[in-house]
Parts: C-alpha cells; sequence; structure tokens
C-alpha cells in the first residue's frame, strides 16, 4: 500500500543482517515524530473504511480503533 502526504520528511534508518538460513533480520530505527505523524494518517485512512458494529462509516472513535 502507497500513500502520499506532505508532512514530515520521512526520517528513519535501517539496518540488515544476513542471519543464518538465507534469512534477513531488518531493523528500522524511526523518530517519535515521524512515527506520530504516520499513527495519525494510519488511523485516519482506517478509520474511513472501518466497519464496526454500533458504529457509522468514517465515525469510529480513535480510542475504540486502537483497541481493536
Amino acid at each position: 500500500m502507497s500513500h502520499t502526504h506532505n508532512h514530515h520528511s520521512h526520517e528513519y534508518t535501517a539496518t540488515v543482517e544476513k542471519k543464518e538460513n538465507g534469512e534477513v533480520e531488518i531493523t528500522v530505527v524511526v523518530p517519535p515524530e515521524t512515527l506520530a505523524s504516520h499513527r495519525k494518517y494510519a488511523l485516519e485512512s482506517i478509520g474511513e473504511n472501518a466497519v464496526l458494529d454500533g458504529f457509522r462509516k468514517g465515525k469510529i472513535p480513535e480510542k475504540i480503533l486502537v483497541e481493536k
């Protein structure tokens, strides 16, 4: 899934480490402000499309979305 927005720059660091058996371990470090920006966007996006008993589409409170 891809999305476009003009919030903060996409700042993060990623390291890739090859393990045995052909496995790869990827470690990503994301600053809290970048994570918060993306979390808000993700919750808005999920909230627009989520269907949950007792709530109208697009009207589910953030607290309920996070719990579910």
